[in-house]
């Protein structure tokens, strides 16, 4: 693959990360581009985690090889806000921030994003700079909070919602983080995708299409309380070079408290 297309792989791989994490504490250095909106009261399920701290890896196979973009953070999923360390690849063309680590964090309806060193002269040397969420961001994000919140103190409720998307395998016990956990396998086909594969081409007309055959198997692990503890989904079949997409989250520490503020 060349690089410009691999650039543009990569940074929509990003752009997605940073719209999908949220918030943590900020260092008082931080530069201010606009007032917050306020952030929508989340209201979880019965069943709801309240936190979690979690690892999170998404990888694009190409015909050149596999690139994996790591994150790991935490979430409070009452609180409305998380963390996220996002550690970008060795080999991104941009040599200053290759092999980097970013924090991201959104928190009081404001994202804030962690400056490198390169570049914290094109911000007047801020080591933080932020961007306030409109409230509709803001009211999407607090609705999709109380639903991966219930997703992850009842991943049965998941698994349900996942059956009627496709086959359902049982796949037994076996250990994820130490502790027993059962397995579900779900295989459907990518035609619920099309749609998202098509918002993407709109920012980045490189991302490859995504066609409504290519099969799509989805993984959910749960320990003995019914929480998530592991999710896997693979994306294979694509057409063109990028040939497979890959997300493996895993979930630790459940309902332990979360110091962000």
């Amino acid at each position: 693959m060349g690089r410009t297309t691999a650039a543009r792989i990569r940074r929509v791989g990003v752009l997605g990360i940073v719209a999908l994490v949220a918030g943590a504490g900020i260092p008082a250095a931080t530069t201010a581009v606009a007032a917050a909106a306020p952030r929508a009261q989340v209201t979880l399920p019965a069943s709801a985690c309240t936190s979690t701290s979690y690892t999170l890896t998404l990888s694009a196979t190409t015909t050149s090889g596999t690139t994996s973009l790591p994150v790991t953070g935490q979430i409070d999923f009452a609180g409305g806000a998380a963390t996220a360390a996002i550690t970008l690849p060795s080999n991104l063309p941009w040599a200053s921030l290759a092999g980097s680590t970013i924090s991201v964090v959104l928190v009081g309806g404001k994202l804030y994003l962690a400056v490198p060193a390169s570049l914290q002269g094109f911000v007047g040397g801020a080591p933080w700079v932020s961007l306030a969420l409109p409230s509709s961001v803001t009211s999407a994000l607090a609705s999709l909070d109380a639903t991966v919140a219930g997703w992850c103190g009842n991943a049965q409720s998941f698994v349900s919602w996942l059956e009627s998307q496709g086959i359902t395998t049982t796949l037994g016990t076996s250990t994820v983080a130490g502790s027993s956990a059962i397995g579900t396998q779900v295989k459907m086909k990518a035609r619920k995708l099309s749609r998202l594969s098509k918002v993407m081409r709109q920012a980045d007309k490189k991302f490859p299409r995504v066609a409504g055959s290519a099969p799509v198997t989805v993984q959910v692990w749960q320990n003995s309380q019914g929480q998530l503890v592991e999710l896997s989904v693979a994306l294979s079949g694509l057409r063109g070079q990028l040939t497979a997409v890959g997300l493996d989250l895993t979930l630790s520490g459940i309902d332990a408290p979360v110091s962000i503020s």
